[in-house]
């Protein structure tokens, strides 16, 4: 599946059972993001007859990394990530990258709370947003803490609304069963499980999404909705106070759901 902007295409290569890895292709420049399996990557670029420009990497978990080594082997290309990645350029969120053939930069963001290290990668209208954010979900909490994944996906609330978000699984149905469970009167819920059915049912990606409509049916991005704080109460039984004991409760209620 590829989406189009002025010039940028985007590319979905299905790894593993639920993983996409986002290969950006330009006239002039290719640039993977989490690749966590090299071969698809392969496959893609032998098709468009094009070399490999640079890897970005989120985090450092295997399904996100694996396929590294073979990509830099094979195309001498640089990596961009954090410092438990192998990478030729550290960053820590805040930088911006000119990276070569490539018309647009590259904002880095820090966004731990998967991870303690989390980036994610703006171009133009493009969130590539690795395990932070998922369509109507977001990202277990490893090494990261309740508070640094709420801050995260505020600073991403915080983008222009018809922003696109490429997250790295295909979790979208699975999530929106639990944001049903969280908010069963949710007619955003409900289009989107709908919309969801049917294009797994076609054998397409649900990705990518707006963020203007996460915002409608993910519970992660409403925590602080009163109908979403209500059903965080009544599912644990007692009362809370901070923002960020809700959404704490919230991913441990999903954990187990």
């Amino acid at each position: 599946m590829c989406s189009r902007g002025k010039l940028l295409q985007v590319l979905t290569l299905p790894a593993f059972n639920d993983n996409y890895i986002w290969l950006l292709v330009e006239s002039t420049a290719t640039v993977v993001v989490d690749p966590g399996d090299a071969q698809p990557v392969i496959a893609a670029l032998d098709e468009l007859q094009k070399p490999l420009s640079a890897i970005l990497v989120t985090h450092h978990h295997w399904d996100h990394v694996d396929g590294i080594a073979e990509l830099v082997e094979k195309y001498q290309c640089p990596v961009y990530g954090n410092t438990r990645v192998s990478a030729d350029y550290l960053l820590q969120g805040g930088e911006t990258l000119d990276i070569a053939g490539l018309l647009q930069k590259v904002q880095v963001l820090s966004v731990p709370g998967h991870t303690s290290d989390h980036l994610a990668y703006l171009i133009g209208e493009r969130l590539f947003s690795g395990d932070t954010l998922f369509s109507a979900g977001c990202g277990k909490l490893f090494d990261g803490t309740a508070q640094q994944l709420l801050n995260s996906l505020e600073q991403i609330c915080a983008l222009p609304e018809q922003t696109l978000i490429y997250p790295t699984h295909e979790y979208t149905q699975n999530n929106l069963r639990f944001a049903k469970a969280v908010e069963p009167d949710n007619v955003w819920v409900d289009q989107r499980i709908e919309q969801a059915l049917q294009l797994r049912g076609q054998g397409l990606t649900t990705l990518p999404v707006r963020l203007v409509d996460e915002k409608r049916y993910n519970p992660f991005l409403r925590s602080r909705e009163n109908s979403v704080k209500v059903a965080i109460e009544n599912h644990i039984g007692r009362s809370l106070n901070q923002d960020v004991d809700f959404f704490a409760e919230l991913r441990r209620w999903k954990d187990n759901f």
